[in-house]
């Protein structure tokens, strides 16, 4: 269903790009688990919350630490999380799981768990935790983005590439010019980034805008 019918209707209907994550909750916790170790590639990201690894004497645990043992775990990004269970048999598994996982280098891992919130509140805390540890080679400090423009273009090349997107971030920019502009008064360098937004974004009034900022402080009017 999800392979043939689901992803297809979404990305007709709906602009989306070919980086793909799988949220699930309890036993659909369980089924994101069981997909990863399956039939990986149909998501590159996978967020599990409070997952129902108890199922079936714990199967899922015994096939990944197969998996991993025989170098075969797919490569992909996964975050699991935990509330608090107690008395469920959810606590066990989910320890071996996190623990198989953490040794495991070559795996995108993150695990948080969450002892406030019971099976049920756990929901939204735990996707928001689990999204920032998959997107989390999104972001581009200012401190970093400022150190020059192959930095800025390195990055943006780094996320198109782990994220699938064609995508470039107007703050990194921004940024970058800012910095050059005010920070370090270095006015040639502030019009050359800036001069690289109108060219990203040339429907944008507010490179141009920048730009302008940036000839006006060197008195280029």
């Amino acid at each position: 269903f999800l392979t043939s019918e689901l992803i297809p209707y979404i990305n007709k209907q709906y602009r989306t790009v070919d980086f793909k994550v799988f949220s699930g909750h309890s036993l659909g916790g369980l089924f994101g688990i069981h997909t990863l170790l399956t039939n990986p590639n149909l998501f590159d990201g996978y967020i599990a919350v409070s997952p129902s690894l108890w199922w079936d004497n714990e199967r899922l645990v015994e096939d990944s630490k197969q998996l991993i043992e025989e170098n075969k775990l797919p490569n992909k990004r996964l975050f699991v999380s935990l509330a608090s269970e107690e008395g469920k048999g959810m606590e066990n598994p989910y320890n071996t799981m996190v623990s198989l996982f953490e040794v495991n280098k070559k795996q995108h891992f993150d695990s948080k768990e969450f002892p406030e919130e019971d099976h049920i509140t756990v929901v939204l805390q735990a996707n928001y935790h689990g999204l920032k540890a998959i997107f989390k080679e999104w972001s581009l400090s200012f401190e970093e983005g400022a150190k020059g423009i192959d930095v800025v273009k390195a990055h943006h090349d780094k996320v198109k590439a782990t994220y699938k997107v064609n995508f470039t971030s107007e703050s990194w920019i921004i940024n970058l010019g800012n910095s050059e502009l005010y920070n370090k008064k270095r006015f040639d360098k502030a019009i050359e980034v800036f001069e690289y937004y109108t060219q990203l974004f040339p429907k944008t009034a507010y490179s141009y805008f920048l730009l302008a900022k940036a000839q006006e402080e060197k008195e280029e009017f």
